[in-house]
């Protein structure tokens, strides 16, 4: 259950919440570039709502900008896809989802990782039978 709390005193508390996490050290991730990938899909789709706008919509904007040109300008093909990212035009939509059978889980072809095991640090799906740690060595098997 929610707590009744005052507007104004829940703005003041994220303010003040705000502030104090300006003041502490910066954080570190670390992510698979697939995984950076599919974040990147989702902030476009966050992006793409009209009332999401302003400075943090701008910070977003710049962030994905930082990010694609980091790590995806070797591959014209991923710069597409991300540039498509910004058009509804491209948008896949009444994809069909084949639900797992209860009680069965993925197994990684490459890895042998599982939804119950996953890599460390985790990994994602990319295929039904490929982990995002994977791709990596199937691309340079695959790689002509």
């Amino acid at each position: 259950m929610k707590n009744q709390i005052d507007e104004q005193d829940f703005q003041k508390a994220i303010s003040e919440a705000i502030i104090q996490l300006i003041r502490q050290p910066p954080i570190t991730l670390v992510l698979q570039r697939p995984f950076l990938l599919i974040l990147i899909s989702h902030l476009q789709l966050a992006l793409r709502h009209p009332a999401n706008n302003g400075c943090c919509s701008e910070s977003v904007r710049q962030f994905i900008d930082a990010m694609t040109d980091e790590f995806f300008t070797w591959s014209p093909a991923l710069l597409e896809l991300i540039c498509r990212g910004d058009d509804p035009h491209y948008d896949v939509l009444n994809m069909e989802i084949v639900a797992q059978p209860e009680g069965a889980q993925r197994t990684c072809r490459v890895c042998g990782c599982t939804d119950r095991e996953p890599c460390k640090p985790a990994c994602a799906w990319i295929a039904p039978d490929l982990c995002s740690a994977c791709l990596p060595a199937v691309s340079r098997i695959l790689r002509p």
